[in-house]
């Protein structure tokens, strides 16, 4: 690492900014977007090494009205007060979660590929197993 021989070099990254689990929905794991990577890749590049790594993350404040140095105020025009008390409620909207997905491949040669089919894995739904139920 201190001689910049980095094995694994970031391919793409995709935030889901809408991250908000639903009943019977759970957080994709690393694992299963990978198999799905996989599945959308060209045939001829399925056997690439790469990796997934999934993080959910909370941007939020842990206490809006106690930043420190970082506090942010709210100018309100109508009574041209400036306080912080306003943005407990203008945070509520802010989004809790999202997560975070990078793909990391061992060179740089396939990026516009491995880019490509983790939007895909991402975005669509692999296909079902058709049944005669």
């Amino acid at each position: 690492m201190l001689d910049r021989k980095l094995k694994w070099r970031m391919s793409h990254e995709v935030v889901l900014d809408l991250f908000e689990p639903k009943r019977g929905h759970s957080f994709l794991d690393a694992d299963e977007v990978e198999r799905r990577v996989t599945m959308f890749l060209p045939p001829h590049l399925r056997n690439i090494p790469f990796k997934i790594d999934m993080a959910s993350q909370d941007p939020r404040p842990l206490n809006p009205l106690k930043m420190g140095d970082r506090q942010i105020y709210v100018y309100d025009p109508a009574t041209t007060r400036v306080s912080k008390e306003p943005l407990t409620e203008i945070l509520k909207y802010l989004l809790g979660k999202v997560a975070q997905c990078r793909i990391f491949a061992v060179s740089h040669d396939h990026d516009a590929e491995l880019a490509h089919a983790l939007e895909r894995a991402l975005g669509e739904e692999p296909p079902s197993i058709v049944t005669n139920v």
